[in-house]
């Protein structure tokens, strides 16, 4: 389940990663949110790395591949593509 994926991303990066360089932060949609492309993109946004930071996306779900590239499939058959997650204002800081 999500909770046990969660619990287990912490723990790898935790076991792996310096701790002075080590900031985590975890976002578990509730029942009342759903994960819409919007939402998720919306989220992205609102970090604000550092231009040495790195971030890491960690989907636990379904997903696959199409034209475009990988996406993550979501609810309701909603697809969020990994070309536009790359395209956001916290990715190409950091390219």
């Amino acid at each position: 389940n999500v909770q046990f994926d969660v619990v287990h991303m912490h723990g790898f990066f935790e076991q792996n990663a310096p701790e002075e360089q080590l900031s985590l932060e975890s976002r578990v949609l509730d029942e009342n949110e759903i994960a819409t492309p919007a939402f998720i993109l919306e989220l992205l946004d609102e970090l604000k790395p550092a231009t040495d930071d790195t971030v890491v996306l960690y989907y636990s779900g379904h997903g696959g591949v199409d034209d475009r590239g990988s996406y993550f499939e979501l609810a309701g058959g909603n697809h969020l593509n990994g070309y536009d997650i790359r395209q956001r204002p916290t990715a190409r800081r950091q390219q």
